[in-house]
């Protein structure tokens, strides 16, 4: 198993993106070229960046690739938005949608904050001559 799919937020961006998958299934066919296709790539792109930045070397590239997801998290709730206003999916089905995305967004911003935390370094004890005369 890798590192990333330990995570509760892959693993929940993960259950976003399928939850999107259906959505998106249930478009009318016409929407396949144009809103579906954005959709796709936006919800993909969550659980996509935060495997890549978990193989990065240092938590401030890790950081970087959580942002991404961020941002395609937002970019997914806007698509999502114009879904429920073309009346593309109802109120109740969008409702859960938006609220599994509340979530996510708080996943990563947890995770987003946790990796900038620099890490406690104990420094060494440097022992001081006695420079007292005896």
């Amino acid at each position: 198993m890798f590192t990333f799919e330990n995570l509760d937020v892959w693993t929940k961006s993960i259950e976003l993106t399928d939850v999107i998958y259906q959505v998106i299934e249930d478009l009318p066919h016409d929407e396949m070229d144009g809103l579906s296709n954005h959709l796709y790539e936006a919800v993909v792109s969550i659980p996509t960046n935060i495997a890549v930045g978990c193989g990065r070397a240092t938590n401030k590239d890790f950081a970087y690739f959580v942002s991404v997801a961020y941002g395609s998290l937002m970019k997914t709730i806007s698509l999502l938005e114009v879904v429920r206003r073309r009346d593309l999916v109802s109120l109740t089905a969008f409702a859960s949608l938006y609220a599994l995305c509340e979530e996510m967004a708080l996943k990563l911003s947890d995770l987003s904050s946790s990796l900038e935390k620099p890490s406690k370094i104990i420094p060494p004890k440097i022992s001081t001559p006695n420079t007292s005369l005896c």
